[in-house]
């Protein structure tokens, strides 16, 4: 009798214990996996930040640009709201970006690229509307015309539209990695539960068997 009720002990405690292990070791697998998932679905949302900081630049530098042709072409003051505004904004938006792309050397390089362009234009058009002031638009134009300007202009969006592009791959990576991180997550979780569910079963049946 003693023996008997020794080996149903046993039964008993081998039963949930494997169910206890094989619970544990679905709890850590899942954790892993969720963990995964959350890393990539936040280097998503990065790359979504860092996309949408380059697309400020370009449209700051454009605004600055508006700003100038209309303040030159009329003299008017107001004209220069969107200049004033770009200028403003342009430097903490590039600094943003350096702070985002801090783990990527090569869009660092690019940031370093970018800057003294935007210092350029940023400098042709301080220089125009202040010639616009003092000595009239045709002072301003000589320099327009010589299309400096647009040729910085032109190096900037080409390194911008480099770093975009960079963006844009690595976005394409992590929303595949994202997607296969959710499959792998929901596949591992439903498998372990009906891992779980199994032992359990097993337990239970071998508890009850002991019972007869």
């Amino acid at each position: 009798m003693a023996a008997r009720s020794w080996t149903f002990g046993k039964k008993i405690a081998f039963g949930f214990g494997l169910s206890v292990a094989m619970l544990l070791i679905v709890g850590v697998v899942a954790y892993r996996s969720t963990d995964a998932l959350v890393e990539n679905n936040h280097k998503v949302t990065h790359t979504h930040a860092v996309l949408e900081d380059l697309a400020h630049v370009l449209s700051l530098m454009k605004d600055a640009e508006t700003g100038q042709r209309g303040f030159l072409l009329t003299g008017d003051e107001a004209y220069l709201e969107p200049y004033t505004a770009a200028v403003g904004s342009v430097s903490r938006t590039m600094d943003d970006l350096r702070t985002l792309t801090s783990d990527n050397p090569h869009q660092q390089a690019r940031i370093i690229e970018a800057l003294p362009l935007i210092d350029a234009k940023l400098t042709e058009l301080r220089r125009t509307i202040e010639l616009r002031r003092t000595q009239g638009i045709d002072a301003a134009m000589k320099i327009v015309t010589t299309g400096e300007g647009k040729k910085v202009m032109d190096d900037m969006r080409r390194v911008i539209a480099a770093m975009d592009q960079e963006e844009r791959d690595l976005l394409q990576q992590r929303s595949t990695a994202a997607e296969e991180g959710a499959q792998a997550a929901k596949a591992t979780i439903s498998i372990g539960a009906l891992l779980a569910l199994l032992i359990v079963s097993i337990a239970s049946f071998v508890i009850t068997s002991s019972l007869h």
